[in-house]
């Protein structure tokens, strides 16, 4: 048996060893989005969003429901099928799911729109941004992590963690020979 190595960093992006394969096996054969992909040297630019006090949608569409649910719980988060997110001074978003955060009196709207899942949230005052990363970069790197451990074990493959000192996941998919 040998093994691939994906690393979820805490942006939220991950990188393999080598596009070609490895990234066929990563994207299509996995289901991870290539817009988190990191290429080369450079950070995928994905992440761009304004703090500013009002809702912002970081423009990342996820397509795994179970995978974002388990990440959420992960970092302590609850997960609420439909409602309205509640952002500043009590302004509401309708959502097909609201991940309440831990210490936060705003949440995340869980948007469906188009077979995709999109994040919204208010950014101010830094608490979402503290349970969740930047621009939801822990959340991404935990989602990015059950994601790909699910469809490894779909696909009759065992995965294992690996926590790095700088934050990194890696996860090692055990393939078979």
């Amino acid at each position: 048996m040998h093994s691939l190595t994906l690393t979820f960093t805490p942006s939220g992006t991950y990188r393999c060893p080598g596009l070609g394969a490895t990234r066929a096996l990563a994207v299509r054969d996995l289901g991870l989005d290539p817009l988190l992909e990191q290429r080369g040297c450079s950070d995928c630019p994905v992440f761009t969003s304004c703090k500013m006090s009002h809702w912002t949608t970081v423009d990342v569409a996820l397509t795994d429901e179970e995978a974002l649910r388990k990440a959420a719980a992960e970092l302590g988060c609850t997960w609420q099928i439909g409602g309205e997110a509640i952002g500043y001074v009590g302004k509401r978003l309708k959502s097909d799911f609201v991940i309440k955060v831990p210490g936060s009196a705003y949440d995340i709207a869980v948007i469906r729109k188009d077979g995709k899942l999109t994040l919204t949230t208010d950014w101010y005052r830094g608490t979402v941004a503290a349970i969740v990363g930047k621009d939801y970069g822990k959340l991404l790197q935990l989602y990015g992590i059950h994601k790909a451990h699910a469809a490894a074990k779909l696909k009759g493959y065992t995965t294992q963690r690996k926590l790095q000192p700088n934050g990194d996941i890696q996860l090692v998919i055990n393939l078979p020979c």
